[in-house]
């Protein structure tokens, strides 16, 4: 009887591990998003954050577009990318994103955590732009909005 009340309380643990475990595992998968159609031309950020963010995934990072500016004529676009596999602060990508087939003037990193698995950054375009938005990092990852 004493080993039936100490297991008792062991095997309902290990039951709700695993039950957290297969519900934890039978989440749906995170929805890529890296094509620019799957922003349609009306998805439009402009100088102010609202409700509607763009973001995609793909290869386990993260992108979210937190905020565009328009203003001085330059456009100002914010980042933050999040990641647990590449340190995405070794990566070229000032010369190879654009913004309506314009490469950005500046590129910088504002803050990187956990070895550059956790960015938020700030690219700088010369003029009032808006169109399709290219972020492509090194020959690892194209993300692709329209703005």
């Amino acid at each position: 009887m004493k080993k039936l009340i100490i297991a008792l309380p062991i095997l309902l643990g290990v039951a709700a591990i695993i039950l957290l475990l297969a519900v934890i595992l039978k989440a749906p998968a995170p929805q890529t998003a890296v094509s620019s159609s799957n922003f349609p031309a009306g998805n439009l950020i402009d100088s102010q954050p609202g409700p509607e963010v763009l973001s995609a995934s793909q290869k386990g990072v993260d992108l979210t577009i937190n905020r565009v500016k328009r203003e001085n004529d330059q456009t100002v676009i914010e980042l933050a990318l999040n990641n647990h596999v590449y340190d995405l602060s070794k990566l070229e990508v000032k010369s190879q994103s654009s913004l309506a087939g314009i490469n950005p003037s500046g590129y910088r990193i504002i803050n990187s955590a956990s070895g550059g698995h956790h960015l938020e950054a700030q690219m700088v375009f010369p003029g009032n732009l808006s169109g399709a938005l290219v972020i492509k990092f090194g020959d690892l990852l194209v993300f692709n909005f329209n703005i």
